[in-house]
């Protein structure tokens, strides 16, 4: 800031173009030298800013892994997967639906599948995971809030029982 005598009150200020350079310059390189040195131990370029929180802190790394691919990709190999490694009778809700990595959809159109599926009760809640890139849902029941008549079998030997209800097509 310059006072100009000449002038009384007349502040000048001194032009800031040759800064400009410098500051835009040190806002394109600082943030990439403080991941350098910070020691940045490597990026997921799946999701490099980290757009899919994996809500689960525990777990095997491959179970993450598969989370993963499947809330981003959708992949059938990987929602057969989770189903088939970490889905268990007597689950609830909330814990299926983080163990899939996302929310269970209540699943209102159940009355064919309580009847004619298998062992479910009137009373039974079905609630859908999915679809994958194929269009496949996976409906389960839930009694008290636990899983019932679930079994991982079926989605290891990739041959899907009717008490699973997986279909495709119309994504139900």
């Amino acid at each position: 800031m310059i006072f100009d005598a000449t002038r009384p009150g007349y502040l000048k200020f001194p032009s800031l173009r040759p800064w400009s350079r410098l500051l835009t310059l040190s806002l394109l390189v600082l943030p990439f030298l403080a991941l350098v040195v910070s020691g940045c131990a490597g990026i997921d370029f799946h999701d490099p800013l980290n757009l899919v929180p994996d809500t689960v802190s525990s777990g095997s790394p491959e179970a993450k892994k598969q989370r993963r691919e499947f809330q981003l990709d959708r992949t059938p190999a990987a929602f057969t997967w989770l189903m088939a490694n970490l889905v268990e009778n007597g689950m609830t809700v909330s814990e299926v639906s983080e163990a899939l990595g996302e929310t269970g959809e209540r699943y209102f159109e159940d009355r064919e599948m309580k009847t004619h599926g298998g062992q479910y009760q009137d009373t039974d809640v079905g609630y859908k995971w999915g679809p994958d890139t194929n269009g496949r849902s996976v409906v389960l029941f839930f009694r008290d809030d636990k899983l019932v008549n679930f079994d991982p079998d079926d989605f290891r030997t990739g041959q899907q029982s009717t008490r699973s209800f997986l279909k495709t097509a119309t994504g139900y």
